[in-house]
């Protein structure tokens, strides 16, 4: 009832100006900074990956080069597919300020919504193929078990259904309508609440399960040649995958706490943004040569190059993607 009261607090009272909302303000300026940030990195990923060869059609009959042409692409995706979630923020920002009208609200969120969802699905796909590809290298046989096959792939639907099944939690339903504020949520009843919840636990155990293979190798003595690399790959991708999943659980912790279901959606969606900003930023570190990369847009274009280590089993195998 309380929150009822609320809502109907909010819409009846004069619209403010936009211009003067504090909500707005940091809304517009970090959206505006993370499409110019996504447009340079994109661009910088994309020549790159044409410059280095990753897409020559001759690498198809080559699997450790499958593997790294797979690592690279699902990072340069997920870096576009951030636009769908950017832009129509822009959106969502601007309408909604008492207009007497939901539904562009409510078309806005949705499609932000379903950019989110394919942007943090394909950087967790990133993080399968980034794993699965240095669990095919020579020097990791010793993880090569039947069971950890089955949890590789488990991993993968888990996480790839727990994302989409939380997408259509939050579209599926007439969620979002206008206030004086801008756009904000309609009060949930419980039967829209809980598929939100058990949609974020599946993501949560498959993150968990992620964590895993990222870290069991790490419990056992890598032989064979290269084997310091490896384990330094290993360690590095860890790191950045451990800082996707806890960005994550922070962002849904301070959305369910902290912040109050009535906070215009500039607040809700900005903390959404900036965890996947945080999630982009660790898969472009994740690569060790990530420097060149960013700075690979400024340079003159020429012939395809090859990485440091040329196109060796070693670095296909692992999809470091040197460059």
């Amino acid at each position: 009832m309380d929150n009822v009261s609320e809502f109907l607090e909010v819409n009846v009272t004069s619209p403010v100006n936009r211009f003067k909302q504090p909500e707005w303000l940091i809304a517009e300026v970090f959206n505006v900074v993370a499409i110019v940030t996504v447009t340079w990195v994109s661009a910088s990923l994309i020549t790159n990956g044409h410059r280095t060869g990753k897409w020559r059609k001759e690498n198809v009959y080559n699997a450790s080069q499958v593997n790294a042409g797979a690592v690279y692409t699902s990072a340069v995706v997920a870096f576009l597919l951030s636009y769908i979630r950017l832009l129509p923020d822009q959106v969502t920002f601007n309408i909604g300020y008492y207009d007497g009208n939901s539904r562009p609200c409510e078309i806005s969120m949705d499609v932000s919504i379903v950019g989110y969802t394919l942007t943090i699905t394909c950087i967790y796909v990133f993080l399968w193929f980034r794993q699965r590809s240095l669990y095919q290298h020579p020097a990791m046989n010793f993880a090569n078990r039947p069971w950890l096959r089955y949890v590789n792939w488990a991993t993968l639907f888990v996480i790839v259904g727990g994302c989409i099944f939380s997408g259509a939690a939050f579209t599926y339903p007439e969620n979002y309508t206008h206030s004086n504020r801008g756009c904000v949520s309609r009060p949930k009843d419980k039967f829209t609440v809980w598929p939100i919840y058990v949609s974020n636990g599946v993501i949560i155990v498959g993150q968990a399960m992620m964590l895993f293979l990222f870290m069991f190798p790490l419990r056992s003595q890598v032989q064979g040649n290269n084997a310091c690399r490896i384990i330094r790959i290993l360690k590095r991708s860890s790191i950045f995958a451990a800082v996707c999943v806890v960005s994550d659980l922070v962002a849904m912790a301070i959305l369910a706490v902290v912040v109050p279901e009535s906070t215009t959606r500039h607040v809700t969606v900005t903390v959404y943004d900036v965890n996947m900003m945080i999630n982009l930023t660790s898969v472009l570190l994740s690569f060790e040569t990530w420097p060149e990369i960013i700075r690979s847009f400024l340079k003159r274009s020429g012939k395809a190059e090859t990485s440091r280590d040329g196109h060796s089993s070693t670095s296909g195998a692992t999809g470091d993607t040197r460059v």
